[in-house]
């Protein structure tokens, strides 16, 4: 396991726990990424990305290095964390063509974007995804899973209802 620090400010942790998300289990998350290069990374902004996957969740902490320019970095500081509903199911396809700002940090290869199938209530849905060619990890960035993907889930849920 990494020795590092995982700080999370009082913003982020007031807003995790308005979410009813542990700033504990966010913090497991960096380690786990950080021990197991399970992360993409913004070679532009410095940010990591990380991801659970859990039984009706899927979990995303956005981090950085508590002192950008430091190496080895000894601590990380959580900026966002952001969450949805819907289940990855699959990826669709990918576009080599869009290549993004984010690396893979396993595979060491830029990611492309992706579409990824998307369940939730029984209902499928296709959504971009950033995306690692080779591995095919995926991730939903957070203007997706923020505003789109939460509408949708709200909608299934009504219609539910």
């Amino acid at each position: 396991m990494v020795m590092i620090d995982v700080l999370v400010p009082k913003e982020v942790e007031d807003a995790l726990a308005q979410k009813g998300i542990s700033a504990d289990m966010c913090k497991r998350l960096v380690y786990d990424a950080e021990d197991k290069k399970t992360k993409f990374v913004n070679k532009v902004t410095g940010e990591n990305l990380t991801k659970k996957i859990m039984d009706n969740i899927t979990l995303y902490v956005i981090y950085a290095s508590a002192a950008p320019g430091t190496q080895p970095v000894t601590a990380y500081v959580i900026k966002k964390v952001y969450s949805h509903k819907m289940r990855m199911k699959n990826l669709v396809y990918t576009m080599p063509e869009e290549v993004k700002d984010w690396w893979c940090a396993r595979d060491n290869c830029p990611t492309v974007r992706g579409q990824y199938d998307l369940e939730y209530m029984n209902v499928t849905r296709m959504a971009p995804t950033l995306t690692c060619p080779k591995c095919q990890d995926s991730y939903v960035e957070e203007d997706i899973a923020g505003k789109p993907v939460a509408v949708a889930e709200m909608l299934f849920e009504k219609k539910r209802a």
